[in-house]
Protein backbone atom coordinates (compact mmCIF):
# COMPACT_ATOMS: atom_id res chain seq x y z
CA UNK A 1 0.00 0.00 0.00
CA UNK A 2 1.05 3.31 -0.82
CA UNK A 3 -0.37 6.19 1.26
CA UNK A 4 0.46 9.82 0.11
CA UNK A 5 -0.58 12.82 2.18
CA UNK A 6 0.14 16.35 1.21
CA UNK A 7 3.70 16.73 0.16
CA UNK A 8 4.52 13.48 2.24
CA UNK A 9 4.77 9.77 1.00
CA UNK A 10 5.40 6.21 2.42
CA UNK A 11 4.77 2.84 0.76
CA UNK A 12 4.23 -0.82 1.88
CA UNK A 13 4.07 -3.61 -0.48
CA UNK A 14 1.77 -6.29 0.11
CA UNK A 15 2.25 -9.07 -2.58
CA UNK A 16 2.22 -8.54 -6.28
CA UNK A 17 -0.80 -5.88 -5.81
CA UNK A 18 -0.40 -2.55 -5.05
CA UNK A 19 -2.56 -0.16 -3.32
CA UNK A 20 -2.48 3.57 -3.84
CA UNK A 21 -4.42 4.96 -1.03
CA UNK A 22 -5.02 9.03 -1.15
CA UNK A 23 -5.88 10.93 2.09
CA UNK A 24 -6.71 14.47 2.43
CA UNK A 25 -6.51 16.52 5.58
CA UNK A 26 -9.80 15.73 6.77
CA UNK A 27 -9.17 12.26 6.64
CA UNK A 28 -11.20 11.46 3.27
CA UNK A 29 -9.18 8.63 1.37
CA UNK A 30 -9.31 8.30 -2.12
CA UNK A 31 -8.15 4.57 -2.98
CA UNK A 32 -6.45 3.14 -6.41
CA UNK A 33 -5.23 -0.21 -7.19
CA UNK A 34 -2.50 -1.36 -9.71
CA UNK A 35 -1.84 -5.03 -10.49
CA UNK A 36 2.00 -4.92 -10.35
CA UNK A 37 4.48 -2.71 -8.65
CA UNK A 38 6.04 -2.15 -11.97
CA UNK A 39 3.05 -0.19 -13.28
CA UNK A 40 3.29 2.55 -10.50
CA UNK A 41 5.06 4.57 -12.18
CA UNK A 42 2.45 5.16 -15.32
CA UNK A 43 -0.28 5.44 -12.65
CA UNK A 44 1.98 8.36 -10.63
CA UNK A 45 0.39 11.78 -12.47
CA UNK A 46 -3.11 9.68 -11.38
CA UNK A 47 -2.01 9.62 -8.03
CA UNK A 48 -0.95 13.12 -7.83
CA UNK A 49 -4.08 14.61 -9.70
CA UNK A 50 -6.08 12.64 -6.96
CA UNK A 51 -4.01 14.68 -4.29
CA UNK A 52 -4.08 18.07 -5.48
CA UNK A 53 -7.77 17.32 -6.17
CA UNK A 54 -8.64 16.01 -2.08
CA UNK A 55 -6.46 18.97 -0.85
CA UNK A 56 -7.68 21.84 -3.24
CA UNK A 57 -11.42 20.78 -1.85
CA UNK A 58 -12.36 23.46 0.54
CA UNK A 59 -11.99 23.17 3.64
CA UNK A 60 -15.15 21.31 5.76
CA UNK A 61 -14.95 21.94 9.41
CA UNK A 62 -13.70 18.97 11.57
CA UNK A 63 -17.01 16.53 12.76
CA UNK A 64 -17.74 17.95 16.36
CA UNK A 65 -16.20 15.82 19.33
CA UNK A 66 -17.99 15.07 22.63
CA UNK A 67 -14.73 13.98 24.02
CA UNK A 68 -15.32 15.45 27.25
CA UNK A 69 -18.63 14.41 27.33
CA UNK A 70 -17.65 10.97 26.85
CA UNK A 71 -15.12 11.12 29.40
CA UNK A 72 -17.49 12.47 31.85
CA UNK A 73 -20.15 9.72 31.39
CA UNK A 74 -17.37 7.05 31.24
CA UNK A 75 -16.77 8.35 34.94
CA UNK A 76 -20.24 8.15 35.70
CA UNK A 77 -20.62 4.77 34.90
CA UNK A 78 -17.88 3.81 36.69
CA UNK A 79 -18.16 5.79 39.76
CA UNK A 80 -21.46 4.11 39.81
CA UNK A 81 -20.17 1.04 39.34
CA UNK A 82 -17.36 1.44 41.88
CA UNK A 83 -20.23 2.66 44.45
CA UNK A 84 -22.30 -0.30 43.75
CA UNK A 85 -19.33 -2.55 44.47
CA UNK A 86 -18.49 -0.66 47.80
CA UNK A 87 -21.81 -1.65 49.05
CA UNK A 88 -21.35 -4.80 47.80
CA UNK A 89 -18.26 -4.85 49.48
CA UNK A 90 -19.72 -3.47 52.71
CA UNK A 91 -22.56 -5.77 53.69
CA UNK A 92 -20.42 -8.77 53.92
CA UNK A 93 -17.91 -6.86 55.82
CA UNK A 94 -20.36 -5.88 58.72
CA UNK A 95 -21.48 -9.52 58.91
CA UNK A 96 -18.13 -10.90 59.34
CA UNK A 97 -17.20 -7.87 61.72
CA UNK A 98 -20.35 -8.84 64.20
CA UNK A 99 -19.38 -12.60 64.42
CA UNK A 100 -15.83 -11.61 65.38
CA UNK A 101 -17.02 -9.91 67.69
CA UNK A 102 -19.54 -12.67 68.99
CA UNK A 103 -16.63 -15.13 68.88
CA UNK A 104 -13.91 -13.23 70.55
CA UNK A 105 -16.63 -12.36 73.28
CA UNK A 106 -16.89 -16.66 73.33
CA UNK A 107 -13.83 -17.26 74.12
CA UNK A 108 -13.36 -14.90 77.15
CA UNK A 109 -16.47 -16.20 78.53
CA UNK A 110 -14.82 -20.07 78.44
CA UNK A 111 -12.38 -18.16 80.87
CA UNK A 112 -14.94 -16.18 82.83
CA UNK A 113 -14.18 -12.61 81.07
CA UNK A 114 -10.30 -13.64 81.80
CA UNK A 115 -8.07 -13.64 78.26
CA UNK A 116 -5.22 -14.29 80.75
CA UNK A 117 -6.95 -17.52 82.07
CA UNK A 118 -7.82 -18.55 78.14
CA UNK A 119 -5.77 -22.29 77.51
CA UNK A 120 -2.96 -21.37 74.84
CA UNK A 121 -5.43 -22.68 71.98
CA UNK A 122 -7.69 -20.85 72.82
CA UNK A 123 -5.76 -17.72 73.63
CA UNK A 124 -4.48 -17.66 70.65
CA UNK A 125 -7.35 -17.97 69.02
CA UNK A 126 -8.82 -14.84 70.17
CA UNK A 127 -5.87 -13.12 69.30
CA UNK A 128 -6.32 -14.50 65.48
CA UNK A 129 -9.90 -13.19 65.75
CA UNK A 130 -8.61 -9.26 67.12
CA UNK A 131 -6.70 -9.62 64.29
CA UNK A 132 -9.11 -10.30 61.88
CA UNK A 133 -11.29 -7.92 63.54
CA UNK A 134 -8.67 -4.84 62.72
CA UNK A 135 -8.14 -6.25 59.24
CA UNK A 136 -11.93 -5.47 58.51
CA UNK A 137 -12.19 -2.55 60.22
CA UNK A 138 -9.33 -1.14 57.79
CA UNK A 139 -10.79 -2.55 54.68
CA UNK A 140 -13.95 -0.82 55.81
CA UNK A 141 -12.31 2.24 56.47
CA UNK A 142 -10.54 2.03 53.00
CA UNK A 143 -14.12 1.86 51.28
CA UNK A 144 -15.37 4.64 53.27
CA UNK A 145 -12.59 6.87 52.22
CA UNK A 146 -12.73 5.73 48.64
CA UNK A 147 -16.57 6.30 48.33
CA UNK A 148 -16.20 9.61 49.74
CA UNK A 149 -13.17 10.36 46.99
CA UNK A 150 -14.76 9.28 43.63
CA UNK A 151 -18.46 10.58 45.23
CA UNK A 152 -20.38 12.21 42.38
CA UNK A 153 -22.89 14.63 44.62
CA UNK A 154 -22.75 18.04 43.62
CA UNK A 155 -21.53 20.50 46.50
CA UNK A 156 -24.65 22.35 48.25
CA UNK A 157 -23.07 25.78 48.46
CA UNK A 158 -24.77 27.63 51.82
CA UNK A 159 -23.56 31.00 52.87
CA UNK A 160 -21.91 29.54 56.27
CA UNK A 161 -19.62 31.49 58.88
CA UNK A 162 -16.26 29.17 58.97
CA UNK A 163 -15.57 30.02 62.59
CA UNK A 164 -18.80 28.05 63.23
CA UNK A 165 -17.34 24.86 60.88
CA UNK A 166 -14.34 25.06 63.16
CA UNK A 167 -15.77 25.33 66.17
CA UNK A 168 -18.12 21.93 65.90
CA UNK A 169 -15.08 20.61 64.62
CA UNK A 170 -13.02 21.30 66.94
CA UNK A 171 -15.07 19.77 70.03
CA UNK A 172 -15.47 17.00 68.29
CA UNK A 173 -11.86 16.44 67.99
CA UNK A 174 -10.49 17.70 71.09
CA UNK A 175 -10.81 14.20 73.26
CA UNK A 176 -9.34 12.42 70.17
CA UNK A 177 -6.55 14.78 70.19
CA UNK A 178 -6.05 14.74 73.86
CA UNK A 179 -5.59 11.13 74.12
CA UNK A 180 -2.28 11.61 72.00
CA UNK A 181 -0.87 14.10 73.89
CA UNK A 182 -1.71 16.76 71.51
CA UNK A 183 -3.12 20.00 72.28
CA UNK A 184 -5.37 21.78 70.12
CA UNK A 185 -5.50 25.25 69.81
CA UNK A 186 -8.21 27.56 68.30
CA UNK A 187 -7.59 30.88 66.71
CA UNK A 188 -10.26 32.69 65.25
CA UNK A 189 -11.08 36.34 64.64
CA UNK A 190 -13.61 38.37 65.91
CA UNK A 191 -15.47 39.33 62.73
CA UNK A 192 -17.88 36.58 60.95
CA UNK A 193 -16.00 34.97 57.97
CA UNK A 194 -19.00 33.92 55.50
CA UNK A 195 -18.20 32.11 52.63
CA UNK A 196 -20.78 29.86 50.08
CA UNK A 197 -19.65 26.12 51.22
CA UNK A 198 -21.06 22.78 52.14
CA UNK A 199 -20.52 22.53 55.66
CA UNK A 200 -20.47 18.69 55.79
CA UNK A 201 -17.74 18.04 53.29
CA UNK A 202 -16.04 21.17 55.15
CA UNK A 203 -15.84 19.49 58.08
CA UNK A 204 -14.43 16.31 55.95
CA UNK A 205 -11.98 18.17 54.55
CA UNK A 206 -10.70 19.71 57.48
CA UNK A 207 -10.78 16.66 59.93
CA UNK A 208 -8.22 14.62 57.10
CA UNK A 209 -6.01 17.77 57.68
CA UNK A 210 -6.29 17.06 61.86
CA UNK A 211 -6.03 13.53 61.17
CA UNK A 212 -2.61 13.60 58.86
CA UNK A 213 -1.64 15.87 61.58
CA UNK A 214 -2.00 14.06 64.52
CA UNK A 215 -0.48 11.36 62.78
CA UNK A 216 2.47 13.32 61.80
CA UNK A 217 2.79 13.67 65.76
CA UNK A 218 3.26 10.40 67.25
CA UNK A 219 4.71 11.44 70.50
CA UNK A 220 2.38 14.41 71.35
CA UNK A 221 2.41 17.98 70.24
CA UNK A 222 0.48 21.41 69.25
CA UNK A 223 -2.18 21.41 66.83
CA UNK A 224 -3.38 24.84 65.81
CA UNK A 225 -6.59 25.87 63.89
CA UNK A 226 -6.38 29.84 62.19
CA UNK A 227 -8.25 31.44 60.66
CA UNK A 228 -8.23 34.63 59.36
CA UNK A 229 -9.26 37.43 55.98
CA UNK A 230 -6.82 37.88 53.76
CA UNK A 231 -7.49 39.80 50.63
CA UNK A 232 -11.21 38.59 50.53
CA UNK A 233 -11.06 35.69 51.54
CA UNK A 234 -11.01 33.20 54.63
CA UNK A 235 -7.92 31.73 55.39
CA UNK A 236 -7.65 28.28 57.38
CA UNK A 237 -4.50 26.81 58.73
CA UNK A 238 -4.08 23.71 59.65
CA UNK A 239 -0.49 23.79 61.73
CA UNK A 240 1.11 20.90 63.51
CA UNK A 241 4.54 20.69 65.11
CA UNK A 242 5.67 17.37 63.33
CA UNK A 243 9.08 16.95 62.16
CA UNK A 244 7.98 18.34 58.56
CA UNK A 245 7.07 16.16 54.99
CA UNK A 246 10.45 14.85 53.62
CA UNK A 247 11.47 16.76 50.15
CA UNK A 248 10.98 13.76 48.29
CA UNK A 249 7.61 12.68 49.34
CA UNK A 250 5.91 16.75 49.25
CA UNK A 251 5.38 16.64 45.32
CA UNK A 252 2.76 13.32 46.04
CA UNK A 253 0.79 14.15 48.96
CA UNK A 254 -2.44 14.61 47.16
CA UNK A 255 -2.09 11.72 44.61
CA UNK A 256 -4.58 9.41 45.64
CA UNK A 257 -3.44 6.51 46.98
CA UNK A 258 -0.03 7.25 48.02
CA UNK A 259 0.88 6.71 51.83
CA UNK A 260 4.27 6.71 53.49
CA UNK A 261 1.92 5.44 56.51
CA UNK A 262 1.56 1.63 57.02
CA UNK A 263 -1.80 0.61 56.48
CA UNK A 264 -2.92 4.25 55.13
CA UNK A 265 -5.09 4.23 52.49
CA UNK A 266 -3.39 7.30 50.86
CA UNK A 267 -6.93 8.85 50.32
CA UNK A 268 -6.91 11.72 52.93
CA UNK A 269 -5.12 14.54 51.44
CA UNK A 270 -6.62 13.71 48.08
CA UNK A 271 -10.00 13.56 49.22
CA UNK A 272 -9.31 16.92 51.22
CA UNK A 273 -7.59 18.70 47.92
CA UNK A 274 -11.11 17.47 45.82
CA UNK A 275 -13.81 18.84 48.56
CA UNK A 276 -11.37 21.77 48.71
CA UNK A 277 -11.93 22.77 45.03
CA UNK A 278 -15.34 21.61 43.96
CA UNK A 279 -16.05 24.40 46.31
CA UNK A 280 -14.03 26.81 44.16
CA UNK A 281 -11.08 26.97 46.66
CA UNK A 282 -7.31 26.19 47.29
CA UNK A 283 -5.50 23.42 49.34
CA UNK A 284 -1.95 24.82 49.85
CA UNK A 285 0.72 23.03 52.44
CA UNK A 286 4.26 24.40 53.33
CA UNK A 287 6.91 22.49 55.43
CA UNK A 288 9.76 22.63 57.33
CA UNK A 289 11.75 20.08 60.30
CA UNK A 290 9.87 22.47 62.77
CA UNK A 291 6.10 21.22 61.38
CA UNK A 292 3.32 21.50 58.55
CA UNK A 293 1.15 24.15 57.77
CA UNK A 294 -1.30 23.23 55.94
CA UNK A 295 -3.96 26.31 53.78
CA UNK A 296 -7.32 26.43 52.97
CA UNK A 297 -8.06 29.65 51.09
CA UNK A 298 -12.26 29.94 50.12
CA UNK A 299 -13.89 33.28 48.79
CA UNK A 300 -15.87 35.06 51.04
CA UNK A 301 -19.60 35.61 50.00
CA UNK A 302 -20.52 38.69 49.18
Amino acid sequence: MLVLTRQREESVMVGDDVEVTVVDIRGDKVRLGFDAPSTISIYRKEVHKAIREANDRPDQPAPPTDRPREAAAQLAELTAVAGGLAHEIRNPLSTLRVNLQLLAEDLRDVAGGKPADLPPVARRAEHRAQTMLREVDRLAQTIDDYVRYVGKDEPVLVPTDIRDVVADLSEFFEPQAARSSIKLHIDRPAAPLVCRIDANALKQALLNLLLNAQQAMPTGGNLTIRMSNVNSSARIEVIDTGPGIPPAVLPRIFEPYFSTRPGGTGLGLATARRVITRQRGRLDVETSPTGSRFTITLPLAS
